[in-house]
């Protein structure tokens, strides 16, 4: 007769490690199958950590590679812009002046006389918004509009900060615009350290950290321009306490913290008050006006139709000079009556909500 299964027994000896074969098991030493498989997070952990420590090595190190550059970046802030930086400010602010004379603009019944003005983060896509600017400038001038207040993260924030604060320059009138097309310059003449979105991105947050301090031993030690910028300029930064938290400044009370005011929006993990800050487009990249005082233009720089790699890269001056023409062109599109994706007027409606930069 068939002998029925048989009943599963556990051979206890199989379960030892290959190393305990003897039976005793050291608890104090964990077996060697253990002992793999903590080697193996490890070297897993190592794996997925390995390009962050790289990252951050390489953001320590790089800037100590931009010696020239800074040098380079520091004469043009400090003495007269190169003769061809002065060419190319005078053809934008010319070709300003003829685009409006020539324009067929909205009748000033139809487009509001008092404005504030909403510029997005969004790197050097900026240089959109200085075309625009231009364009704005002469309409102010023919008392066609009257700019009042500018808002805006990262670049969009600092672009009107500058321009404040550049305004009291006893010496060059111009000193805005022309530093802002230093930048593509100096670019241009350093290809190689501006030649990838990082090495780019790495070379900007330095070379504007040096712009700040310019700003703030020549500008910001001045209590008009202070009081100017009050009111005037907000800038959102985003806060980490602990957690990201966006703030709107609009008050500068000294030289240090409007310094800091203007190196937060655009930065990352640096000092705002004794707190750490990031950029103020982690938070709201487009920060709207909401106490109903006025209406709004607000100007959407990724809407501009510019590359996107211009966010962290320009090639250099032909970039920047390009962008500033489309900014002028669409400026005198959208004041004689035109829609144009990257400008709007809004109302300031209190329930504006955060913005992201797309």
């Amino acid at each position: 007769m068939a002998e029925g299964p048989q009943p599963f027994e556990l051979d206890e000896s199989s379960l030892l490690d290959e190393d305990d074969e003897d039976g005793s098991h050291d608890k104090s030493n964990p077996p060697s199958r253990t002992r793999r498989l903590r080697r193996c997070c490890l070297c897993c952990c190592a794996v997925f950590l390995l390009p962050f420590v790289a990252l951050i090595l390489f953001v320590l190190i790089y800037p100590m590679t931009l010696g020239e550059v800074r040098q380079e970046w520091g004469e043009y802030l400090h003495e007269a812009a190169p003769q061809i930086i002065r060419n190319h400010t005078k053809t934008i602010l010319d070709r300003a002046q003829s685009l409006v004379a020539n324009a067929t603009l909205i009748s000033k019944d139809d487009f509001p006389f008092d404005l504030d003005v909403v510029v997005s983060g969004g790197g050097f896509l900026s240089y959109y918004w200085l075309g625009v600017h231009t364009i704005l400038d002469v309409y102010e001038k023919k008392n066609h509009t009257r700019l009042h207040r500018f808002s805006g993260a990262s670049a969009g924030a600092q672009e009107p900060f500058k321009r404040v604060c550049m305004s009291h320059d006893s010496l060059n009138p111009h000193k805005h615009l022309e530093t802002a097309l230093s930048f593509a310059f100096l670019v241009e003449n350093h290809k190689d350290r501006f030649s990838n979105d990082l090495y780019s991105a790495v070379a900007a947050d330095v070379l504007w950290k040096d712009l700040a301090e310019f700003l703030s031993t020549s500008y910001l030690s001045n209590s008009t321009v202070l009081k100017e910028l009050s009111g005037t300029v907000f800038i959102q930064v985003t806060l980490l306490k602990p957690w990201f938290s966006g703030k709107l400044i609009s008050e500068y009370s000294s030289a240090l913290q409007a310094k800091q005011a203007f190196v937060a929006t655009g930065s990352a993990f640096v000092n705002y008050q004794g707190t750490l800050a990031v950029d103020g487009g982690g938070t709201d990249c487009a920060p709207h006006f909401k106490d109903g005082k006025r209406s709004q233009l607000v100007v959407m720089l990724t809407k501009s139709g510019l590359p996107m790699r211009m966010v962290a890269r320009i090639l250099g001056m032909e970039d920047v000079l390009s962008a500033i023409e489309i900014g002028q062109q669409d400026a005198i599109k959208f004041l004689g009556g035109e829609d144009v994706e990257a400008l709007e007027i809004k109302d300031e409606l209190t329930q504006w909500s955060a913005f992201g930069c797309m």
